[in-house]
């Protein structure tokens, strides 16, 4: 009786740590994308779904100060941000939709971002927002399979502590 202790705790556990997980995890991934190349960067904000991220908080931070943010703003309807840099560097950008999305990426500018295309050092580039519809659906399906196994288990112990109770005379529904 006592050996079998731990194995009751083991669920209660697995079950508290899935409630006490933060509240601000993603239902599914989101990006961003690099539309066009000119003096203003313009961004396009979605979820993995495809849908447009529709006024989502813009944050933009200049590669000289990162507490600051540069400008901040909404994007529209369809998920389109633009903003235009005032000089060279990484610049930092972050969407938060305020229902638990968010994404952040960082847009390298050229060292003069207002001249024009064959005078630009360097052209725009857009690093890999993080992806968290991937990692959800794997914490996903991880959780769900856990769930099943213990079920199961608790089933298959309630069933045998049942049959021991009644002194494996075979009777009874489980």
């Amino acid at each position: 009786m006592d050996n079998l202790r731990p194995w009751f705790l083991l669920p209660v556990a697995a079950l508290l740590l899935l409630l006490f997980l933060p509240a601000q995890l993603p239902a599914h991934g989101t990006g961003i994308d690099l539309l066009k190349e000119s003096a203003a960067r313009s961004i396009y904000c979605y979820y993995s779904s495809g849908d447009p991220m529709a006024y989502a908080e813009i944050l933009v931070y200049a590669p000289s100060d990162s507490t600051m943010e540069y400008q901040n703003g909404r994007t529209d309807r369809s998920g389109h941000f633009a903003f235009v840099p005032d000089r060279g560097g990484t610049w930092r950008i972050v969407v938060n939709d305020g229902q638990g999305h968010r994404c952040e990426t960082s847009v390298t500018v050229g060292t003069k971002p207002h001249a024009d295309k064959s005078s630009r050092e360097a052209s725009a580039s857009v690093a890999s927002p993080q992806k968290a519809g991937s990692t959800m659906t794997s914490l996903g399906a991880i959780c769900g399979l856990s769930l099943i196994f213990n079920f199961f288990g608790i089933v298959s112990i309630l069933r045998d502590k049942y049959h021991a109770l009644l002194g494996n005379k075979g009777v009874g529904i489980l």
